[in-house]
Order: C-alpha cells, then structure tokens, then sequence
C-alpha cells in the first residue's frame, strides 16, 4: 500500500464466517475433509476481510502500531466469536525499583530484586495505543476498546481546555451515553474497563501524554485526588461507584453525587474472565490466558501454598514486597517453574467487582481468600518505596510501603 499521512483501514470482523460457514463445514461430510475445510476457511477468513460488520479506524502513518491494526482486529474477532479467549494487557511499567530492598528510584531493570512487574514487560501482553479516528480517539490495540481521548470539558485532538471535574456519576453516565464523537457508540467504562486505562509508568497522570506518542495530553491527574466515574456500582457501599485516581491508578469508592472526571470508551464491554479449574492446584483464565495458583502462600515462611487438595483451608501467610517477589519466582507448581508475582493489572483482573461480600473473588476457584491486601509486583507509579496491592475485602487498590506484611497469589502466562 502507498504510504500515506493516514490511512482509514477498514476491518471487517468474522463473527459470520466463524458462526456459520466454518462450523457447517465442520459438522457436515467426512471428518477429514470437514477438518480441512474448516482449518482452509479459518486461514482465509484471516488472510482475507470477510465483508460482515465493518468497523473503521484511523491510522495515523508515523504511528508505529498502525501497520498492526487490520492483522489484530481479524485475529482478536475469530477469538471472541467463540467466547474464550480475550487479551489482557500488562500494566504499562517498565523500569524496576533500585537497592537491596526494592525501595529506591525506578532505574533500567533489572535491578537487584528480580521479578518486579518491569522484568516482565509484555506480561501478559505488551500495552500498546494507536491514535484512531483522525486523532480524536485513542485504540487499545490489545483489547479493542477505544477510549475518548479527551476528558469532558477538553476540545480538539490536544484536548485544550480544562477538564470538567464536577460531574455526578448519574451525569457521567449520561454524557457517555448521548456522545456521538466520531460517528461511535459510546458509554461510561466499567471499572474492569477503567483499569485497563492507565499507564503505571508513568504518574500524574498515569497515561501516556508525555512520551513520544503524546496519546493523552493535557490530561488530569495533577490534582489530589483526581477520579474518574466507571459504571460499576460498590455493592458492599450503597451509593458508591468504583472510580479511578488518574495520578497512579489506583481503583476506589466514591459517592455517586460527587463531582468527578468522564472519560468515555467504545467498543464490545470487555468480559469478565472464565475460569478453569485444572484440579492441581492451579486456575487457568481462557479470557485472559493467565494461569493462577488456585490458593494463597501459607504462613510457614518457605515459599510453600496452602494445601489445594484441601480446599486451600489453613492460615493465610504475609510476606514484606521483596520477599512476595521473591517466593513467587522460586515457586514449583503444576510441574512449572515460570510462577510470578501478579502485576497490578493481571491482580485486578481476577477481581470480582460486582461481589456483594468480601472476599471480592470467585470463591468457587479461589476458596478461602483472605479479605484483606495481596500483593503486585508494580511499584508505585508515585512512590518508588510503596508497591500496589488490592484489598480483596472491597476490591479496591492500596498503596504502601514495601516494607508491609501482606498475603501473596502467584501467576504464570498461558494454560
């Protein structure tokens, strides 16, 4: 194709492909020949745009990630047909926390305590942005999501102006509802949404707007605090809606009636995962391809997990950052050896944000989680001495210094 300045790549996805045709060819005529016409369709469905439902993005040419949309989309598309299979993206941070203890200033990993979430850069995949829609909106290439790139408030593609931070959850909610930006559908991001959103590299803001690409500029997240609205309600606070601080990331409650920031997003709402229990004492995510140890580390101090035959009953151990870090990377389960500990986006993955009770976690797969802080690998995007955790009591985020005593699930990438 012809270079150009931008390029409007129209992606046309395969959910009729893949429902009908493919799984006809499969069910009728001879197994072998109905196994090859299915795997023959499969490829060109790939190599070739299926006219079904259109769905166009911009491309803007100097964007190093535009060449990837179109082979993307058709991929991300076969895969969610089935309801499978949806990727996450990994947190964004990729230096890692200097000195003996992990505490000092973020520097070129690896440093001295291997593991932090900066060892794992595309764990479990590389976060990566396109600018679309002529520069209005912003792609998740992993996801599929698009967000708004400018906060309410804020005009044109530099999003000039000051963000309006005095909207009402009801009043965000509406406003996303009624936008008709660049011909899209748009609403107000659920919380499982809005963590996929900030970038823990960087801090106030936590998104990319002062990098090369200069996805988001002139964003909030300078303030204290400065949240942004999600559309899921905190069942265990009535009246409340999750939101987020743009200055870190951090995920937490909010009265509904205050006045907070919008972002709108675009695009299939991003699923909750859908587990596995493989009966050895690990839990696979085919949403996000993200395989759990099924219990929490014990209180022995050797690095060992609560007993999964056992329904992971016993006491729950804590453990300081580096030593968290430490027993994960050291870890034997399942017959593998590639056990991490979570970042920040991988742990508020397995959140279940709608749960009406601590712990805010499927218990059915995670039996006896402890309703109180785990552990991530991610460094505090404002703090080089305070990691992130979540509180599974409330499914919020906590930040504190890496010196504290918390409880620790490790994961691994792939089944």
């Amino acid at each position: 194709m012809k270079s150009q300045k931008k390029r409007r790549t129209h992606i046309y996805l395969t959910p009729c492909i893949s429902r009908m045709h493919l799984r006809n060819s499969y069910r009728t005529g001879p197994v072998r020949s109905g196994r090859f016409a299915y795997l023959f369709a499969l490829v060109c469905s790939i190599a070739i745009i299926v006219s079904c439902s259109p769905h166009d993005t911009d491309c803007i040419e100097s964007d190093p990630n535009c060449n990837f949309l179109l082979t993307y989309f058709t991929f991300n598309d076969i895969f969610n047909t089935s309801g499978q299979f949806n990727i996450l993206t990994d947190s964004g941070q990729t230096s890692c926390a200097s000195g003996a203890s992990g505490d000092m200033v973020r520097m070129t990993c690896p440093q001295t305590i291997v593991g932090q979430d900066g060892d794992y850069p595309a764990a479990p995949n590389a976060f990566q942005l396109s600018v679309s829609d002529s520069g209005f909106t912003i792609t998740d290439i992993v996801t599929g999501l698009v967000w708004e790139r400018c906060s309410k408030g804020q005009t044109g593609t530099g999003c000039s102006g000051v963000a309006s931070s005095t909207e009402t959850q009801a009043q965000a909610d509406s406003y996303c509802s009624t936008l008709t930006l660049a011909g899209r559908s748009w609403r107000l991001p659920s919380i499982r949404e809005l963590t996929l959103f900030p970038d823990y590299e960087h801090a106030n803001p936590a998104a990319d707007d002062n990098d090369v690409n200069n996805y988001y500029p002139n964003q909030p997240g300078n303030a204290s605090p400065d949240f942004f609205w999600s559309s899921t309600a905190h069942q265990t606070s009535p009246g409340n809606y999750f939101a987020l601080d743009m200055r870190d990331g951090v995920i937490n409650s909010q009265v509904s009636g205050s006045g907070r920031f919008v972002r709108c997003v675009s695009g299939t709402q991003y699923p909750d995962p859908i587990y596995v229990n493989n009966n050895n004492g690990t839990v696979y995510d085919r949403r996000s391809n993200l395989l759990w140890s099924q219990c929490s580390m014990d209180n022995t101090g050797t690095g060992t997990l609560l007993d999964f035959s056992a329904g992971c009953s016993g006491t729950t151990g804590t453990r300081q950052w580096v030593n968290a870090i430490s027993d994960c990377e050291n870890l034997m389960l399942a017959g593998r050896t590639d056990w991490r500990l979570p970042g920040i986006r991988e742990l508020n993955n397995i959140v279940n944000f709608n749960s009406g009770a601590s712990p805010y976690i499927d218990g059915s797969f995670f039996p006896n989680t402890s309703g109180i802080e785990h552990w991530s690998s991610t460094t505090s995007p404002l703090n080089d001495s305070s990691g992130m955790a979540i509180n599974f009591g409330d499914g919020l985020t906590a930040t504190g210094a890496k010196t504290l005593f918390h409880r620790v699930r490790c994961v691994a990438t792939g089944p």
